[in-house]
């Protein structure tokens, strides 16, 4: 063999090494990148099997093609065959590789011969290309295979299906229908599973996948969703053949509401109720009707309870706004200004999105202001004032308000008997709420009436319906708002500027979305600081994300607040108490303790503890701050032993204890007003008694009454923490409040309503508990105010 030949062999093994490794080598460090980056944009199945099963011809072919003709001119055993006619010998044997027809006994000897010799002296050379010649063998028709599974498996999806059954540590996520909805949320999981849960990719799985080639958006949905590997049935849930091993999740999330509930209904049945056995089924549904149809549901399903699925409401509207409220707290404004106690929220819109607004403004908007005068503490209550903008009649406004809760609109008024803590004695209203009608589109928008409420706003939620008169209108106030910042630096001077703003408003559209929260902070005049915020909120893929979806950001602190809370009523914790919302108790706990560790944000501003604000720093910055404050809190409320706190962990906790009383006070107060937006209303005292007779409970949740939503009286903060006036009431055999508790005071004096339900509750339970066997049937007694206390705020 002449250098040239030599040469030329090794250039022909180059080229078979080098399309497999280059292409291989750019794969794998784009997917590195992605990874960094979060991106997933990788192809579907089908996809990666192709390509990956071109370089795999190329290289079998440029190899196979190598030995056949070197072979020819140095072996006995050669063809004969000339090098044209050697290509398509080559390229014929190359697909005979990929069918498993090929004679390998003589290539594989002709191949040892040629190696022996071309890499004489370089053993282990001679070695690499022998293995890899017989892998290249090996994995061709497993490849070939892939390639007719992927096809077979997009023309026929059913046969995916039934071979995802072998990856039983997958888990199957079911979603009852392919919309842009069900797409956005499959694709967010996924996303997650890969990059924070670090979890194995789960098993997309749409039913009902309908399209017409003539509805480009149906089928670019399907495009979509073949493209991240998703099963797509055409067959309804009801129907579509289920896995009964491993985790599985069903997702109702039809377009129409009651199509889920009527999903919910189908997989009850007889055929389909082993399926969801200690499964999760996520309901997608912003009416209460589910309540209903759910305890229905459980009535169908003969399981055992330790079998029974988990039905989570999933009420996408208002969790959007949650999350906004969280994410761009309302207090925002509000950082570094004591000098201001009210905060004044704008919402133009009263449709669903303005209407879950003004229901989270109410109870998220429940806060105190903390100062220190003359080295002492102060906590002033933060006046709530709430201004509803919309073309609506405002009877019909009042009218969709009573609807939900006729005490909403009670607890806006002045010494109404909701606000009553002691005989004659009122705790503040929880907020006024002001309707303005007025087209916002229309010049009456900025007339003298509306210009007022608007130039006199902290906080702006525009939700007008669609996103081209959004973006419209928030552009239009904040040229409005910013003259008149403007003019009050030139009027008032630096000393005495203006406050800032924050304009929220809805964008559906993703992509709009994501580049209009490119620039958020705006300057009304050059070279000042930031005090116009601009966010854009309600984007699809951000709505049906699973963050959103599930609050998984903050699922786990409710969680962890609702075991210790019965962890500390010594009841008894098992997989069905952990379980939420599977009848109307659970309904209730499961957005109590949500709500809860959504305002724990709040309860933080109210000790003062925040100083940077979204106008200071970027948005990242400021919530890397508020989380180390979030982890200060955290190690100061579970504190064992408060002297093992480092110096500033100490300091703090004394202030905490200074201020806790009036921080349950607040907590009371912000579960009153959260509890009543869920529709909840006050049952009176005298009716524990029989309500305890017949359901051995405080509460009726089938009527959503709750003896507890009473005032408490507001404590004074005191530098004797424990002298503060805020008591927790205890009782002695007699069912006597402890005067040890009260400090040898009279009780009297101490006790509000909430004491005087514990003080009731006491003897009733007692009374109850005659009649019952001893156990888990046993009547529990607890303090009511225990739990507004902040330990409980991280489990």
């Amino acid at each position: 063999m002449t250098e040239v030949q030599r040469n030329l062999f090794l250039i022909l093994l180059t080229f078979s090494v080098a399309i497999l490794v280059i292409p291989g080598t750019y794969v794998f460090v784009r997917w590195i990148v992605r990874k960094i980056k979060g991106r997933d944009r990788s192809k579907s199945g089908i996809g990666r099997v192709v390509s990956f099963s071109i370089c795999l011809i190329g290289s079998i072919f440029f190899l196979r093609y190598a030995v056949g003709y070197y072979s020819t001119l140095f072996t006995t055993s050669g063809s004969g065959l000339s090098c044209w006619e050697e290509i398509f010998n080559s390229f014929l044997h190359t697909l005979q590789t990929f069918s498993m027809d090929e004679e390998y006994t003589e290539y594989i000897s002709n191949g040892n011969k040629l190696f022996a010799e071309i890499f004489a002296g370089y053993g282990w050379m001679e070695l690499f290309f022998r293995i890899y010649s017989t892998t290249l063998n090996i994995v061709a028709p497993i490849a070939g295979g892939a390639v007719i599974f992927e096809i077979l498996s997009s023309i026929f999806p059913k046969i995916k299906l039934g071979i995802s059954r072998l990856a039983f540590w997958k888990e199957k996520c079911y979603f009852s229908e392919l919309n842009a909805n069900s797409l956005a949320l499959a694709k967010s999981i996924i996303h997650d599973y890969k990059n924070e849960l670090n979890r194995p990719k789960p098993i997309i799985i749409f039913a009902d996948t309908y399209f017409d080639n003539e509805e480009e958006k149906d089928y670019e949905l399907f495009l979509e969703a073949k493209r991240i590997g998703a099963i797509c049935l055409r067959s309804d849930l009801k129907y579509v053949r289920k896995h009964f091993l491993g985790k599985r999740s069903y997702y109702l999330i039809d377009e129409a509401e009651f199509s889920n509930l009527k999903e919910l209904i189908n997989l009850a049945d007889d055929e389909n109720k082993r399926y969801i056995k200690k499964a999760n089924i996520y309901l997608f549904v912003q009416s209460d009707a589910y309540v209903k149809v759910e305890q229905t549901v459980r009535e169908k399903i003969s399981l055992a309870k330790k079998d029974f699925p988990t039905i989570i409401p999933i009420d996408s509207c208002r969790n959007m706004v949650n999350n906004l409220l969280a994410h761009v707290p309302l207090y925002e404004p509000l950082i570094n200004n004591p000098d201001q106690n009210e905060l004044k929220v704008t919402i133009l819109g009263s449709g669903n999105i303005g209407t879950e607004a003004l229901l989270s403004v109410y109870w998220m908007g429940q806060m105190l202001i903390s100062k220190i005068e003359k080295g002492k503490h102060s906590m002033a209550e933060c006046a709530l004032k709430i201004n509803v903008i919309s073309k609506e009649e405002e009877k019909d406004f009042d009218s969709k308000l009573d609807y939900i809760n006729p005490e909403i609109r009670r607890t806006e008024k002045e010494h109404d008997k909701l606000l009553e803590y002691k005989p004659g004695l009122f705790n503040n209203p929880y907020c006024s709420i002001e309707y303005t009608k007025a087209d916002v589109k229309s010049g009456e928008f900025l007339d003298s009436e509306t210009a007022k409420i608007l130039l006199d706003t902290d906080y702006f939620i525009v939700a007008l319906g669609n996103d081209a008169d959004n973006i419209s209108v928030a552009e239009k106030l904040r040229c409005f708002i910013g003259k008149q910042h403007l003019d009050d630096r030139i009027t008032k001077g630096s000393s005495k500027g203006h406050n800032n703003t924050v304009i929220a408003y809805a964008v559906f559209d993703s992509t709009l979305c994501e580049e209009l929260n490119e620039e958020r902070a705006f300057n009304s005049y050059k070279n000042g600081k930031s005090d116009i915020y601009m966010y854009a909120f309600g984007s699809i893929d951000k709505v049906y994300s699973r963050n959103n979806t599930l609050m998984s950001k903050y699922s786990c602190w409710a969680k962890g607040i609702g075991k210790k809370y019965l962890k500390e009523q010594e009841e008894k914790l098992s997989k069905e108490n952990e379980k939420r919302a599977t009848n109307e108790d659970k309904n209730y706990t499961y957005w109590a303790d949500l709500a809860r560790a959504i305002h724990i944000k709040y309860k933080i501003f109210s000790l003062g503890w925040i100083k940077t604000s979204v106008f200071d720093k970027s948005i990242s910055a400021h919530s890397a701050d508020v989380r180390e404050i979030y982890d200060q809190y955290k190690r100061i409320a579970e504190s064992a032993d408060p002297k093992q706190l480092s110096d500033d962990d100490k300091l703090r906790f004394d202030e905490l204890e200074i201020k806790k009383h009036l921080l349950a006070w607040l907590e009371h107060r912000r579960w009153n007003a959260f509890t009543r937006t869920m529709g909840y209303r006050k049952a009176d005292i005298e009716t524990l008694e029989e309500n305890c007779k017949k359901n051995r409970n405080h509460k009726n949740m089938p009527l959503k009454l709750h003896p507890c939503l009473v005032e408490a009286r507001k404590p004074e903060i005191s530098e004797d923490s424990e002298k503060s006036g805020y008591i927790l009431a205890e009782f002695d055999e007699s069912g006597k409040v402890n005067e040890k508790t009260v400090f040898k005071a009279k009780e009297e004096e101490y006790r509000d309503l909430l004491d005087e339900v514990t003080y009731r509750w006491k003897p009733i339970a007692d009374k109850a508990n005659e009649a019952l066997t001893e156990g888990d049937n046993k009547v529990s007694f607890y303090d009511f105010k225990v739990y507004d206390y902040h330990h409980h705020d991280f489990g």
